[in-house]
């Protein structure tokens, strides 16, 4: 059955808010990161591999 396209501007809508809300989380994650880091406190491997992102996010803008 094809899909409306109500459905498909809803399904577009719910896509880019998930893409957004993952990019906060990614930024979130971290800023978190570098705070722990510049207490002098241990980050996880997986709380690091988020810092990478925020340097090209913090190019970005």
């Amino acid at each position: 059955m094809p899909e409306s396209e109500n459905d498909r501007l809803f399904r577009e809508q719910v896509d880019q808010q998930q893409e957004e809300a993952m990019s906060r989380h990614a930024e979130t994650m971290a800023i978190m990161a570098r705070s722990r880091l510049r207490q002098g406190k241990s980050i996880s491997p997986k709380l690091a591999a988020h810092l990478p992102a925020a340097k090209q996010n913090e190019n970005q803008e």
